[in-house]
């Protein structure tokens, strides 16, 4: 545990957050229904707090449309750094495949029913409530919701997070990690499910850890972050 709280606390500060969002427009290109349009938007400022609330307040509201603007906003953020983040959000929003296209009633019944789990501390049960939404059914986007969601129980789960906890001699190391060491995946897998279940605990602990040492009061996503910069600082762009 010393060694992980080290690598943490020493990447705290280190996490560099895509400044990226969708913003309500009235003539935006995207139409959420319901009066909602939006536009994407790159922000050229560090506003690592402000795009946490933004996220927090709009996948928590009590408006359908804006529950719908909140996860495709994720989902663009998500992409940030792939020229695809505008299709991907399309994707969302009109279906693609075999997936139907999301309406803003779908978006909030889904979002309702991750909180109802999260409330009842259940992280695995909240990522399978997007099982079958376009573009959220595995690992890295659905916990992306959940992590924006629930910031102090739950952080995103992807394959540089995989790849970190296999890697970084800290983490590979934990045996409190072992459960959580493959975790990408479809999101109605119970297996995957566990390993979520399992990541989040980790999450938990270390903060609750670096809280009980005077170190910080850093939430469960903030120590995800600073686990994804330390895997990046280690050579992995």
């Amino acid at each position: 545990m010393d060694e992980v709280v080290e690598l943490v606390v020493r990447n705290l500060q280190n996490y560099h957050y895509p400044a990226f969002r969708i913003v309500q427009a009235e003539s935006g290109q995207l139409d959420f229904g319901g009066g909602v349009r939006g536009d994407f938007c790159e922000d050229h400022a560090n506003t690592d707090g402000e795009l946490d609330n933004y996220h927090y307040r709009l996948l928590r509201s009590e408006n359908a449309y804006l529950n719908l603007m909140g996860m495709a906003s994720v989902i663009y953020w998500g992409w940030a750094n792939g020229e695809i983040r505008e299709v991907r959000v399309r994707w969302f929003l009109n279906g693609h495949g075999n997936m139907p296209p999301t309406t803003a009633a779908i978006a909030q019944e889904r979002l309702l029913r991750a909180k109802e789990a999260l409330e009842n501390g259940n992280c695995g049960l909240a990522l399978s409530s997007f099982q079958g939404v376009s573009q959220l059914g595995r690992t890295p986007f659905s916990s992306k919701i959940i992590a924006f969601l629930a910031p102090n129980s739950a952080g995103v789960y992807d394959t540089k997070i995989q790849n970190a906890i296999l890697e970084l001699p800290a983490l590979a190391n934990w045996p409190r990690l072992d459960a959580a060491r493959n975790g990408c995946g479809e999101v109605d897998s119970g297996a995957i499910q566990d390993c979520y279940i399992a990541w989040c605990s980790a999450l938990q602990s270390i903060a609750g850890e670096i809280s009980n040492r005077g170190l910080g009061q850093p939430r469960p996503l903030d120590i995800e972050r600073a686990i994804f910069a330390a895997y990046i600082a280690h050579g992995n762009p």
